[in-house]
C-alpha cells in the first residue's frame, strides 16, 4: 500500500523523482508484475517529463540488473506487456508505435552501458537481456514492440569508446546467443505461407538479425578464442540458411518445394551484406562474397554467355534473380565497410557488374527469355557503382585521400588499354579496392579505355569458370549505365556532400562533354543525355555557376556549358535513332533551362555577362524554331519555358 502510495506521488512529487534516481532500489521490494506497469503507465502518460521518465528508467534498468541472476525474462515480457497496452488502450484497434518506440527508448535509456560496463551484470548480462526479447518475439511474432525494445538496448551502432577484452566478449557472448536462438527458430518454423502466423514467425529471426547493428557482429569476429570452431559453425549455417532463402546456387539444402516470399529474400539479403564478413581469407565458409554472391554471379555470367553465343541451353531467370539479390547484399555492405577490410570481394563484384552491362540486352531479347530479368540486374549494377562513387565520396568529404597500392593495383591511364590486376600473394584493402575501382570506371568514361576484364583474385576469378574474354571495350549501353550511377548520386547525396561531389565531377564532366562532337563510341548520344543531365541536376541543387570549377563563377566555363547545351538542342545526328537523339536534345534544354533559372537568382550571377550578343541572338533564334516547329511535344514546351524566362531576365 505504502509503494502504491509512493507511485501515486511520483508524478507531481519532484523530490520523490529525484529520490528515485539516486535511490532506485527504494522499490526493489515491491513485486515486478506490480511496479513495472505502473512505472511504464506513468511514462507513457508523461512521456516528455524529463524528470518523471528518468526516475522510471532508473527504477527499470536496477529491477533488470537484479534478475539477471532469476530471470530477467520475467522483467523483460512484463515491460513488453505494459508497453503494449500503453500502444492499444482498452476500445484503440490502432496501435500507436510512434509512442511505443519512443517509449521503449526513453525506459531502457542507459541500459546498454550498463550491461557491458557493470561488472555485477556479469559476462552473459547482455545476452540474458537479448535472449530474454528474443524468446518474447519468438512466442509473438506478430508484435512489434519485442523488435523495438531490442533496438533501443542495442542502440543504432556499437561505438566502444573505452574497448576492453571484457567488454568485446560480452558483445560476443550477446551476438552468439542470439545467433544460434535465430537459427533455432529458422530450423524450426513451419512452413506454410498461407497462414499469417507462421508468415510472422519466418520473419521474426530475420528481423532480429537484421536489427543488430552490423558493429556488433564485426565487434564478435574481432574477438581473438582459442576455439573459432562455435564461431564458425553458427555463422556457416547462418550462411546456409540466408542461401537457401536467396535461391543460391549449389548450396540449396531446402526441399525443393518449399518457397519463400519476397519479403524473406530481401532481408536475408540485408543479413548476408550486414552481418556475415563479406570477405574472410581464414574462413570462406562465413563469407557473403565467396559463400553467396560468388556462385550466384559465377552462374549468372555463364548464363549470359550462353545466351549471348545462341546456344539452345538456356539456364532459368533463377540465376539471375539469384545474381541480382547477391548484388543487393553487396549494395547493403558498401556503407558499413571498414577501411581495412579486404577488399577482393569489391574487386570481384566489380568484375561482376563490368561483365553484365557489357552484355548487349539485344542479344537476349532475341532469345525472348530473360530480358526483363537481366534489365533488374544491370539496374542493381547501377546502384552498386554508385555505392562506391558515395563511399569514395565520403573519404574525400573527411580529407582522407585514397592513395592506391602500385604493388597491389596498377591503373595505366595514358595507354591504349586498361590493365587492372591484383598480385596473388598480396591483399587489397577496402578503401584501396573501391578507390581502384571508381578510378577504373572514370577513366573508362573519360577516355574510352577497354574494360578491366584482367581482375584476378586468386581463385576468385570469373575468367576461370570458362567465361569467355572476347569483349575488350565497354559497349554503348554498358557506359550509359556507368553515367547514370554518377547521375544517381548527383541526385541523392546529402546536402553536406553536396559541394565536394560537384567538385569532384561537373568540371571533368563538362570538359569530356564538350571536347569531341557526337560519335558512335565515346560521345554517344545516349552518354552524352546522362553527362547533360548530371550537369543540369548539380546546377539546379548548387543555385550557382561556381559549380563548374575555379571558386567563383568562370566565364569560360559557363560559355562552354552554353556551347554543349546549344549543340546538343541543334544536333541531328542519326546515332542511336530518334530516341537517343531526342534524349540528348531534351537534357540539353534542360541544361540550358537551369542556365537561365539561375541567372535570374539574385546571387551575382549574370549569364549575360558571360556570352556575347551574337550568341545570344543564336540562342533566341535556336528556341524559337524548337518552341514552334519541333516534332517532340516535351522539347517544344522546355524550349517555350526557357524563351520566357530569357525574355523577363
Amino acid at each position: 500500500a505504502a509503494g502504491s502510495v509512493f507511485l501515486d506521488l511520483l508524478v507531481s512529487n519532484r523530490y520523490a523523482q529525484r529520490k528515485l534516481v539516486s535511490a532506485p532500489e527504494t522499490l526493489h521490494a515491491l513485486p515486478v508484475n506490480f511496479v513495472v506497469p505502473r512505472l511504464i503507465s506513468l511514462a507513457s502518460s508523461n512521456i516528455d517529463d524529463i524528470d518523471l521518465v528518468q526516475a522510471v528508467s532508473a527504477v527499470l534498468k536496477i529491477t533488470m540488473v537484479s534478475s539477471l541472476s532469476n530471470d530477467v525474462g520475467e522483467v523483460v515480457q512484463e515491460i513488453i506487456n505494459a508497453v503494449g497496452f500503453c500502444q492499444s488502450p482498452q476500445g484503440d484497434t490502432t496501435p500507436n508505435q510512434t509512442l511505443s518506440n519512443k517509449l521503449c527508448r526513453k525506459i531502457t535509456s542507459g541500459w546498454r552501458r550498463t550491461l557491458l560496463d557493470d561488472p555485477t551484470c556479469g559476462m552473459n548480462g547482455l545476452a540474458s537481456v537479448l535472449s530474454a526479447i528474443a524468446n518474447a518475439m519468438f512466442a509473438d511474432p506478430s508484435s512489434s514492440i519485442p523488435l523495438e525494445l531490442l533496438g533501443s538496448v542495442v542502440g543504432d551502432e556499437l561505438v566502444l569508446i573505452d574497448p576492453k577484452e571484457s567488454k568485446e566478449i560480452k558483445v560476443y557472448f550477446a551476438v552468439m546467443t542470439v545467433v544460434k536462438q535465430c537459427l533455432n527458430s529458422l530450423e524450426n518454423t513451419e512452413i506454410d505461407a498461407k497462414q499469417n502466423k507462421s508468415v510472422y514467425s519466418r520473419l521474426s529471426p530475420l528481423l532480429l538479425l537484421r536489427r543488430i547493428p552490423s558493429g556488433y557482429y564485426k565487434v564478435a569476429w574481432s574477438v581473438n578464442l582459442d576455439d573459432q570452431d562455435e564461431r564458425e559453425a553458427a555463422f556457416s549455417q547462418l550462411v546456409n540458411q540466408l542461401s537457401d532463402r536467396l535461391d543460391i546456387p549449389s548450396l540449396q539444402s531446402r526441399p525443393k518445394h518449399v518457397t519463400f516470399t519476397a519479403e524473406e529474400r530481401q532481408l536475408a539479403a540485408e543479413i548476408a551484406g550486414r552481418c556475415i564478413p563479406f570477405y574472410n581469407q581464414s574462413f570462406p565458409s562465413c563469407s557473403c562474397y565467396q559463400r553467396i554472391c560468388f556462385p550466384s554471379f559465377t552462374s549468372t555470367l555463364c548464363t549470359l554467355q550462353i545466351v549471348s553465343g545462341g546456344q539452345m541451353s538456356i539456364a532459368p531467370k533463377d540465376s539471375l534473380r539469384a545474381a541480382r539479390v547477391a548484388l543487393y547484399a553487396c549494395c547493403t555492405h558498401m556503407p558499413l565497410a571498414e577501411d581495412n577490410e579486404a577488399g577482393e570481394g569489391i574487386l570481384g563484384t566489380v568484375s561482376f557488374v563490368l561483365e553484365v552491362l557489357n552484355v548487349d540486352v539485344a542479344d537476349v531479347i532475341e532469345h525472348n527469355v530473360i530480358e526483363d530479368e537481366l534489365i533488374r540486374l544491370q539496374t542493381g549494377c547501377i546502384e552498386f557503382i554508385a555505392a562506391c562513387l558515395e563511399s569514395t565520396l565520403q573519404h574525400h568529404v573527411k580529407n582522407e585521400e585514397s592513395k592506391l597500392k602500385p604493388a597491389v593495383v596498377e591503373v595505366e591511364s595514358n595507354s591504349s588499354s586498361l590493365k587492372v590486376t591484383t598480385n596473388r600473394d598480396s591483399s587489397v584493402s577496402t578503401k584501396d579496392a573501391v578507390a581502384t575501382s571508381c578510378n577504373a570506371i572514370a577513366s573508362c568514361l573519360r577516355a574510352g579505355l577497354p574494360v578491366p576484364h584482367k581482375l584476378r583474385l586468386q581463385n576468385n576469378s570469373f575468367l576461370s569458370q570458362g567465361c569467355n574474354e572476347k569483349k575488350q571495350v565497354l559497349s554503348t549501353s554498358a557506359r550509359t549505365c556507368m553515367w547514370n550511377s554518377f547521375l544517381v548520386v548527383s541526385q541523392r547525396c546529402s546536402d553536406d556532400r553536396l559541394a565536394s561531389w560537384t567538385n569532384l565531377t561537373a568540371p571533368w564532366v563538362l570538359d569530356w562533354a564538350s571536347a569531341a562532337p557526337v560519335d558512335e563510341e565515346l560521345h554517344h548520344p545516349l552518354c552524352m543525355a546522362a553527362a547533360l543531365q548530371i550537369l543540369f541536376i548539380l546546377v539546379t541543387r548548387t543555385k550557382s555557376f561556381e559549380c563548374f570549377g575555379g571558386g567563383k563563377a568562370s566565364t569560360k566555363s559557363v560559355r562552354k556549358a552554353h556551347r554543349l547545351a546549344v549543340a546538343s538542342i541543334k544536333t541531328e545526328t542519326s546515332i542511336g535513332g530518334d530516341y537517343a537523339r531526342t534524349a540528348m536534345r531534351r537534357a540539353g534544354l534542360k541544361l540550358l533551362l537551369a542556365l537561365v533559372t539561375i541567372d535570374q537568382m539574385d546571387n551575382g550571377t549574370d549569364l549575360s555577362g558571360c556570352l556575347s550578343p551574337g550568341e545570344l541572338g543564336e540562342t533566341f533564334t535556336l528556341l524559337n524554331g524548337t518552341a514552334n516547329v519541333d516534332t517532340d511535344v516535351e522539347v517544344r514546351n522546355l524550349a517555350a519555358h526557357i524563351l520566357t524566362g530569357m525574355r523577363t531576365s
